[in-house]
């Protein structure tokens, strides 16, 4: 589709959308559900996201705000879209990613993961049996894995009951060290196999399950 005058965008079984061309709207809507992928570019004041039953979306622009819940397995890759302000709902096994700058509002239960770029205030983080974060270890033109470590810090400090991976390309024994120190669950090396990972994922959810 051709997608200039969009304001809103439904997709649902299994159907593939991919918008040509630059959505450009004060306010936008997607709604993705059974198995639906969605592909586009979009710039917006306000993007809300409504996304179930294993959807996958691929979403680049700019939106000055974004409100996106995502469940039952679908997976919603925004890291390419730059925004201020991010409240993320993530459950039964679903994934969200995003770029944030300046505070993001998460919550992951259930299998669902929330992984981000960016330095934003955590303003609020609630979460259930099952969540989990994925956590990059460098954000600024360093490598020496501070941000990470920082950010480490304040989850531990906000909710300490929640796992944290970490994950970095620069890997090192000192900095490994030092993560699980700071209450890191597990340390990742990049580039990293994904059945690996979601093995990964999986054992770390059990060890921290609910008694």
């Amino acid at each position: 589709v051709t997608a200039d005058q969009l304001t809103a965008l439904q997709a649902g079984s299994g159907s593939s959308v991919k918008a040509q061309g630059d959505i450009d709207a004060d306010s936008f809507q997607l709604d993705i559900s059974s198995g639906a992928a969605v592909k586009a570019d979009i710039s917006t004041a306000t993007l809300a996201v409504r996304q179930s039953s294993g959807s996958t979306a691929d979403v680049s622009g700019r939106a000055t705000s974004i409100d996106i819940q995502s469940s039952s397995g679908s997976s919603f890759a925004a890291a390419d879209l730059k925004t201020d302000h991010a409240r993320a709902e993530a459950s039964s096994g679903s994934s969200i990613q995003l770029a944030v700058k300046d505070d993001l509002v998460a919550q992951a239960s259930s299998g669902g993961s929330i992984n981000y770029k960016g330095s934003p205030q955590l303003t609020k983080r609630t979460s259930s049996g099952g969540s989990l974060i994925l956590l990059d270890m460098n954000f600024a033109a360093t490598t020496t894995g501070a941000d990470g470590l920082a950010l480490l810090a304040e989850f531990k400090a906000l909710a300490p009951q929640v796992p944290v991976i970490l994950l970095t390309g620069w890997g090192s024994i000192a900095l490994a060290v030092a993560g699980m120190k700071a209450g890191a669950a597990e340390f990742v090396t990049k580039p990293w196999q994904n059945e690996t990972l979601l093995q990964t994922i999986g054992t770390i959810l059990q060890l921290h399950a609910p008694a």
